[in-house]
């Protein structure tokens, strides 16, 4: 997964010695924790992104990614089986919930002069 070969490339101190601000992406796409989230699935889909950044009000609230997702539905998908009308109501109800209910918190920033390895 992602995470392994970050921490592989930290621990043998891998990572190119760059700033934050070289790398990522911008604007930072966001979205607000009470929104559902089938609009997170659909932004970050429309920018091709895998994570968003959740806001509550002005301040970080956590991130959600395409994989939470993924995980949600997937789990749900084998709560019920092949009852296939029951999946799609579950999965329905999934992306009708707020962001905040599935979201990762808490939320870790970084500024963007710090090095990528921070």
């Amino acid at each position: 997964m992602r995470e392994d070969i970050i921490r592989y490339l930290i621990d043998r101190d891998l990572l190119p010695r760059e700033r934050v601000s070289n790398i990522m992406s911008t604007p930072v796409a966001t979205i607000d924790a009470e929104e559902p989230v089938a609009r997170a699935r659909i932004t970050m889909i429309r920018n091709g992104i895998s994570k968003l950044s959740v806001m509550k009000g002005e301040r970080p609230y956590g991130i959600i990614g395409m994989r939470d997702l993924t995980e949600k539905i997937y789990y749900a998908y084998f709560q019920i089986g092949t009852r296939r009308i029951g999946f799609y109501k579950i999965e329905e109800k999934i992306l009708a919930v707020p962001v905040k209910e599935i979201v990762s918190p808490p939320a870790v920033s970084v500024e963007t002069d710090d090095l990528v390895k921070k």
